[in-house]
């Protein structure tokens, strides 16, 4: 089916120019103007591409939901479709209660759609996931070169030659660290390590490269602790996962409860921190919440 077809490389596109996106295009291109459009408060950008997706994959949505064998039902539809439902309901309240536009009230939460995404993407992983995760990986690859020559650069020449976000170029004038891009690194070590356990093989060369690497990176130059300690986290409970039948039952049910005690320590750590119930400092802002995450 050729419109089957086309539809696939359009989605391809946009994912890959989605990427390009959560990375700033490597932070190679970008400017005041660009990243005021792409800010994490004014989802330009990203929304027109993903109702752009949403408008590619509805036809294919359309003629395969009826056939049992191009429709399959895929988790989370539900919860999705109900934080859409909510989010009209919470529109026309916040119309009605505070008296204004509905849409003075649909450019203040626009971008909250964009999880619509969720419904093309998990369509894509179906038909092509190798190219989803190889896509993933490429990028993170590269970012993460980036970011090491960045750190070379800076050490040797004292040079900046990215060009950062408002956040990064804060971050940078109040830290001297070099901070971009590492919750998507975070994320695609996470990916990484899972696809690698779901198909029960070992990772390959450059994933053991990638992840040196991003250890490296977050200890001696971004210094981000808590990113890092979530990298070794990760790794480390892949390794025992893996080797998992070699332990006995008792070992395992203590390595468990390390876990446990050591995610309860960090959920209290950050709830003090961030100050979620009152009398426990003030509430932080966007920006120290951020600061927080990769202190």
């Amino acid at each position: 089916m050729l419109s089957f077809k086309i539809n696939i490389i359009f989605q391809k596109i946009l994912y890959l120019i989605l990427l390009l996106l959560q990375v700033n295009f490597f932070n190679l291109f970008g400017n005041q103007d660009f990243y005021q459009l792409n800010a994490d408060n004014s989802k330009i950008i990203i929304l027109f591409l993903v109702a752009a997706s949403c408008v590619l994959w509805a036809p294919v949505a359309f003629s395969t939901f009826f056939k049992a064998k191009g429709y399959v039902k895929t988790p989370f539809n539900w919860l999705i479709i109900s934080f859409l439902l909510c989010w009209v309901a919470v529109l026309f309240g916040s119309s009605s209660v505070y008296q204004i536009s509905l849409r003075k009230t649909i450019n203040l939460s626009y971008y909250y759609p964009i999880v619509a995404y969720f419904f093309p993407f998990a369509w894509l992983v179906k038909i092509d996931f190798s190219f989803v995760l190889k896509s993933l990986k490429i990028f993170a690859y590269i970012d993460l070169l980036f970011m090491l020559i960045q750190d070379l650069v800076l050490s040797f020449g004292g040079r900046l030659f990215l060009s950062l976000d408002p956040f990064g170029q804060q971050m940078f004038m109040n830290t001297g660290r070099i901070v971009a891009g590492t919750d998507f690194l975070l994320f695609a070590c996470f990916v990484i390590i899972l696809a690698r356990k779901l198909n029960h093989t070992l990772p390959s060369y450059i994933e053991v490269v990638f992840f040196s690497g991003l250890v490296f990176h977050l200890f001696f130059f971004a210094k981000s602790r808590m990113i890092l300690l979530l990298v070794v986290a990760i790794m480390t409970v892949a390794i025992f996962f893996n080797s998992s039948k070699k332990f006995t039952t008792p070992v395992r049910l203590l390595f468990y409860s390390f876990c446990s005690v050591g995610i309860l320590a960090l959920m209290n750590m950050l709830i003090a921190k961030m100050s979620f119930f009152p009398g426990i400092g003030q509430p932080v802002g966007k920006f120290e919440f951020r600061q927080l995450l990769i202190t």
